[in-house]
């Protein structure tokens, strides 16, 4: 339960960070130069429409967890699958919504696939291995889904981007992403493990 704490924390904290900086560009007068981009206009508090909700998700999820700590409740296994679709469908929502101002071919460019990188990472925090890789075929699965659903895979493009074997191996990234994160998150539990049992019932011991 703590290291889930602590997971579901540093994502909180992330994407806080992530919309104070976004909203701040859209509040600025580099609006002007994003809206150059756009197919049309773009409101002004996009990223806390995008983001808002899935940041305040991750600050409930931490008072939930508190709460059942407290009382001695682990988080039962069906809610921490429906938790990882949740948290993984963010960069799903921002490249449709994305698409939808400024084209697919822009909004494949930019940063946005790689936050799924970010939360397979912190999929390791979970310390076991289904969780982790049920995270990178959530994030193949999504990341698909949208490149199918909005690029126009019939045409001849030149832009690679628009290729559908970019995206296949993107996705195919994503998910040998997961199985690498939860063999991790498996090396890191047996390590912590082994140090409890080695510190036995001492202080020590207790603390890791």
């Amino acid at each position: 339960m703590a290291s889930e704490r602590l997971r579901v924390q540093v994502l909180a904290g992330v994407l806080l960070i992530l919309l104070a900086v976004q909203q701040a560009l859209f509040l600025s007068s580099l609006y002007e130069t994003l809206q150059q981009f756009a197919l049309k206009p773009m409101p002004r508090w996009l990223p806390l429409a995008i983001i808002g909700p899935f940041a305040f998700y991750e600050v409930l999820v931490i008072f939930i967890l508190r709460y059942r700590a407290n009382r001695g409740l682990d988080m039962p296994t069906p809610v921490r699958f429906i938790n990882a679709l949740i948290e993984t469908s963010l960069p799903t929502a921002m490249l449709w919504w994305v698409n939808d101002y400024v084209g697919p071919a822009i909004a494949f460019s930019t940063w946005l696939s790689m936050l799924y990188f970010f939360y397979i990472v912190a999929s390791t925090l979970r310390l076991n291995f289904i969780l982790p890789a049920f995270t990178g075929a959530v994030a193949a699965a999504g990341y698909l889904g949208v490149a199918y659903a909005v690029l126009p895979f019939g045409s001849a493009p030149t832009d690679p981007v628009m290729l559908p074997a970019y995206h296949l191996l993107k996705a195919a990234v994503l998910l040998g992403a997961g199985v690498i994160a939860g063999f991790v998150a498996m090396r890191l539990r047996a390590k912590v493990r082994a140090a409890a049992e080695a510190a036995g019932g001492s202080e020590r011991g207790r603390n890791l």
